[in-house]
């Protein structure tokens, strides 16, 4: 499936159309099964929250239903969602890292591409966006283990893009491993980061049109971003054999 930006006519259309598509063929089944069953409980469409209808429409899911489970005086209705963010046919605004290098240490790192310690400048963290020609920013599948099978019982493991100088890059530990807290993708996209001020009102923190060190940092981070969002999800890959070196 593809993805398309938050916000826009067309996405909206076209999270509707999938969701009625959904709705009213459920409804259908679950209309023809109530009249052939038999069973004395009718069962019904449940009704999803927002988050979920969110998954089904931008990801790949898997939907279970589960109704008319008696317990007791009264019976057991519930439903699940299982969406899958790690694959290569859809390549979600949040399955992009970037990868950093330390000016001082030269140790590399990758990151969400809303990592709030990464957007700072560079004098504050001494961690830099690019150390060669190419936009250092991947598809997340590329930061796990892929296994090869070589023989009978021997097999081969590797990170394709976690090894540089024969060194592992880690996980930052500001959004990654900690978890902290991230600027939105929708956000980097459009170039402005939205803060709140003492009122807790929303105000323009960021804007890669303006001047100054933190807003030139974040049109970096998004010109990286949205280049390599836009090659992972349309496989716009150059013969480019620098793209492999580990130097």
């Amino acid at each position: 499936m593809t993805h398309y930006f938050h916000g826009s006519t067309f996405n909206e259309n076209r999270m509707a159309v999938i969701r009625n598509s959904v709705e009213t063929n459920l409804a259908a089944a679950i209309a023809n099964y109530n009249m052939y069953s038999g069973n004395n409980y009718e069962f019904a469409l449940p009704v999803l929250n927002e988050n979920d209808w969110e998954k089904i429409t931008n990801k790949v899911s898997m939907v279970s239903f589960m109704q008319g489970i008696p317990i007791g005086h009264k019976y057991y209705n519930n439903y699940c969602v299982i969406s899958n963010d790690s694959n290569e046919e859809t390549i979600n605004k949040e399955n992009i890292y970037l990868i950093s290098q330390n000016t001082v240490t030269n140790q590399r790192e990758y990151h969400l591409p809303g990592c709030q310690y990464l957007a700072k400048p560079q004098r504050e963290t001494n961690l830099k966006l690019t150390s060669q020609p190419n936009a250092l920013a991947y598809a997340n599948l590329s930061f796990i283990r892929q296994t090869v099978r070589i023989s009978e019982g021997n097999y081969l493991y590797f990170y394709p893009q976690t090894r540089v100088n024969n060194k592992i890059l880690s996980a930052c530990y500001h959004c990654i491993v900690g978890a902290g807290n991230i600027y939105p993708a929708d956000q980097i996209i459009k170039g402005q980061i939205i803060g709140k001020d003492s009122e807790w009102n929303d105000y323009i923190q960021f804007n890669v049109n303006n001047t100054g060190a933190q807003n030139e940092r974040i049109r970096e981070i998004r010109s990286h971003y949205i280049k390599a969002l836009a090659r992972e999800r349309y496989d716009l890959y150059q013969a480019n054999m620098n793209a492999f070196s580990n130097d």
